[in-house]
């Protein structure tokens, strides 16, 4: 089991995965999803770099500026955490985030 620490450093790295690539698969700039989720610009690039940890409010405003639930986002960085962890990036597909929220 890993330690507190590194599941937190994972965890804070798939959520940064996450938003930057759902954010470019919408062809969205910083700026439109700053906007759209009342977010700073600087600090959804910090987050996105992974070096701010933003509150659950702001995950939450990201998500919804992404057109996300708050659960389909963290869902979509748990997958990606247990991928990293595991080390089989190639045996995990990339996230459908077209999908609907089940």
């Amino acid at each position: 089991m890993e330690d507190k620490k590194t599941t937190h450093r994972l965890l804070y790295q798939s959520l940064a995965e996450v938003i930057s690539s759902k954010r470019k698969s919408l062809k969205m700039t910083q700026q439109q999803l700053a906007s759209a989720s009342g977010i700073d610009r600087v600090f959804i690039s910090n987050v996105e770099q992974g070096k701010r940890k933003p509150s659950f409010g702001s995950v939450a405003s990201i998500a919804r500026g992404l057109n996300l639930s708050y659960a389909k986002l963290v869902g979509e960085c748990e997958k990606c955490m247990n991928r990293d962890s595991t080390g089989s990036h190639s045996e995990v597909p990339a996230p459908d985030y077209n999908q609907e929220p089940a």
